[in-house]
Order: structure tokens, then C-alpha cells, then sequence
């Protein structure tokens, strides 16, 4: 089943890939507008901007001669261009709503919600980034990368979006030079005995899920796909933008199609919209979670030892599948179409060779190197000879 496609707009209206509602882009008298039409219908997003456009251009027209518009003195506060923003992305629409939420206001509450967007500094980021840090979890410090989405991440677009909308400049902030430095991921392929031990360990109810994903190299967070995701035909799963991956359809292999067959018949009848769920007393069902997928894997990984060895949880296994695939074709488009990376730069810590390769190598120029030394002098030996020869006389 094909996903169905969004309708076509008119002019300075677009579709926000986190937002339900039509949104605006309009530049007028050297000022940028950008906002939600608060509408999905494209005739009623149509007279909002028109009615918008009206209301714009008549407080124009009131204008003394010299004076600036009200609209471009006005430089919101952090709180307020945070407020606009959340609005923009999708707001109480947007996947996961509440948490995106909750994350926004505490970056804004540690930066300073007084702030005018142009009057923040890199110090303040910086002040920023180290109250997040002292904020525990379950008595362990933030990751760098968490405490770089939280704050960078986060306040950059708020910033950013305040002053695009407005046409002022942006503050001159070095955010690369504030990140913390994030080690690159060391993705490997992961033993068969170890693979098989992930895939027994867990209930049988997870293992369906568990192979889906160890062949499809789909994120965590991604597996819980809608039943109009999936394509039988072609074998293929929609999989929704995320992080730094685009939209994209992952394809998965031929076998799994009477599997996720059967499951989305039992999901339709029982009213659910995922092929994944477990079977409870007197055959209901009860779909799996995002939450529990994710106990699974702490608890599957400690169980089996798999976490003394380096495993974390189930990106291992997309990075499993990416590095499996790169070992048996050697092309890095193919792995970044598998992963629905945005840009080849994500895909290229894919390429760096695994220890059995550098030992095949290895052996491959020690065998060259004796097969050459076996070689008998030949004519070179009797060039030798001559040559002391000559220089004798």
C-alpha cells in the first residue's frame, strides 16, 4: 500500500514535514513571514494568507513617512521565539510531542527565557551546555552528544527561526566550536554465535522483530511503522524522516512477506495499526512499544554477555546489517540508500575494514611476497656476474 500523498499547493504555502497544518513563506517590503495557516485544507490556508497579506499590507499603508513597521522593531525573547517555534515544528501534532516539548523549554529555561534572541552569546550556550551536564541521570552525567542536541540543537533553531522570520541577523555564534566532541561510532560485524544468542534469548514474541531488524538496519524508533507503511508488493516499508535520515523506503527481503502478511490480517482484525504486537490470554492483542522494545534490549544484552563485548542495544544490529552489506559489495551508495542517510558523509564510517579483512590482506601480501622469493635468479644472476667482471678489468 502506497502512502497517500499530500495535495498540491498554490504559492508561498508548503507542507512541514512535522506538522499537520499548511505553513506560509512570504516576503514582502524586504520582510520575511513565516508561520502556520493552523488549517490541513489548502482552500482555507489560501484565504488565511490572502486575509494575512490584507491585514500586512493595510498596516503599511498607515505608515508615516520614515517610520519603521511595528512588526520589524518587535525582537521577540527567547520564550516567545521558542513559543513561535514550537508552533512551526508540528507542535501538540508532532511525533512525540510532549517530550519535544519538555526538552525546548528546559534548553530555553537554562540559556535564559528573558534573553532578546540577538543578545544571546556564545557564553550563555556555553553556561548552558554546563548546567546540563550537572543534571543527572539515574545518578550518570549526559553523553556530550545528548548535552549538544539539548542545548545546541535545540536553541540554534529557535534562534534561527526568529530571525529568518524577521529578517534581522543572526547572532554571531561559533556553534561548532561550543559542541563537546562526540566520538565517531566504531560500527563491526557482529559474530553469527553472538547474533544467534540476541535472537533466542529475548520471547518469542520479539523475534519476528529482532530479524526484521537485524536485515533492514532500521532504527529503533523507526520499526513501529504503520500497516499503510507496508508495501507487499514491491517489499518495501515507508519510514518516516528522522534525526539525520530522510524519508525513504526500506526494502526488506521476499521471505518476510507472508510473515508481516499474516501479522497485519491478525493487527486489522484486532483494530491495530503495527504488524508488531504479543498474543495474550484469550487471543487479544497487545501491540508492542517503543518502551519495551527498548527494556528488551538492555536486559537481552546483559543477559547474554553481549554488553561485555561492546553491544549496547539494537543500533548495533543496524550497524550490523550496514557493515554486512558493505563487506559483500563494497559500495557505500548502497549502504546509505539501506540506511537512509541525508548525506554520504553519515554513511562514510561504514567503509573503515574490519579486522578479518586487514588479516586477509595481510596474508594475501605475505603469500605474494614468498611466491616471489621462490623465484630463480635467472638472467639477472648471469647480468651480475658480468658486471663484477667488467669491473675487475
Amino acid at each position: 500500500m502506497a502512502k497517500t500523498a499530500r495535495p498540491k499547493l498554490g504559492r508561498n504555502l508548503y507542507w512541514h514535514k512535522n506538522s499537520p497544518h499548511i505553513q506560509f513563506d512570504w516576503q514582502y517590503k524586504n520582510q520575511r513571514h513565516i508561520g502556520s495557516t493552523e488549517t490541513d485544507n489548502p482552500r482555507k490556508a489560501a484565504e488565511y494568507l490572502e486575509d494575512y497579506k490584507a491585514k500586512l499590507r493595510e498596516e503599511h499603508r498607515a505608515l508615516l513617512p520614515g517610520e519603521v513597521p511595528v512588526r520589524k522593531k518587535q525582537i521577540p525573547t527567547l520564550d516567545v521565539a521558542a513559543d513561535e517555534y514550537w508552533l512551526y515544528s508540528g507542535g501538540p501534532e508532532r511525533p512525540q510531542a510532549d517530550t519535544h516539548l519538555r526538552q525546548l523549554q528546559r534548553a530555553v529555561r537554562l540559556v535564559g527565557p528573558d534573553l532578546l534572541v540577538t543578545q544571546v552569546t556564545g557564553d550563555d550556550i556555553a553556561s548552558a551546555m554546563t548546567a546540563r551536564r550537572a543534571i543527572l541521570a539515574n545518578g550518570r552525567a549526559p553523553k556530550n552528544s545528548t548535552v549538544n542536541e539539548s542545548i545546541i540543537v535545540k536553541i540554534r533553531a529557535v534562534i534561527w527561526h526568529a530571525c529568518d522570520s524577521r529578517m534581522i541577523p543572526r547572532p554571531p555564534i561559533r556553534w561548532g566550536q561550543l559542541a563537546y566532541t562526540v566520538p565517531a561510532p566504531a560500527p563491526r560485524r557482529l559474530s553469527e554465535a553472538l547474533l544467534e544468542k540476541l535472537a533466542a534469548e529475548p520471547p518469542h514474541y520479539w523475534r519476528d522483530f529482532i530479524e526484521f531488524q537485524r536485515e533492514t538496519g532500521v532504527r529503533l524508533c523507526q520499526m513501529f511503522f504503520g500497516l499503510g507503511d507496508i508495501d507487499l508488493d514491491q517489499h518495501t516499508v515507508h519510514i518516516a524522516a528522522r534525526k539525520g535520515s530522510k524519508e525513504y523506503d526500506a526494502p526488506f527481503d521476499p521471505k518476510f512477506g507472508a510473515m508481516l502478511a499474516a501479522r497485519m490480517g491478525r493487527a486489522k482484525a484486532a483494530g491495530l495499526d503495527t504488524v508488531w504486537f504479543r498474543e495474550l490470554r484469550r487471543g487479544r492483542l497487545k501491540p508492542l512499544t517503543y518502551g519495551g522494545a527498548s527494556s528488551m534490549w538492555k536486559y537481552v544484552t546483559k543477559r547474554t554477555g553481549a554488553k561485555a563485548q561492546g553491544v549496547k542495544g539494537s543500533h548495533d544490529m543496524r550497524r550490523h546489517a550496514a557493515m554486512d552489506l558493505y563487506a559483500e559489495t563494497r559500495d557505500l551508495g548502497l549502504v546509505k540508500i539501506l540506511l537512509g542517510h541525508k548525506s554520504l558523509q553519515s554513511t562514510v564510517v561504514y567503509a573503515q575494514a574490519d579486522t578479518d579483512d586487514l588479516k586477509a590482506a595481510k596474508e594475501r601480501i605475505r603469500l605474494a611476497r614468498e611466491a616471489k622469493s621462490r623465484k630463480t635468479p635467472g638472467k639477472r644472476a648471469g647480468e651480475v656476474k658480468k658486471f663484477k667482471r667488467a669491473s675487475r678489468l
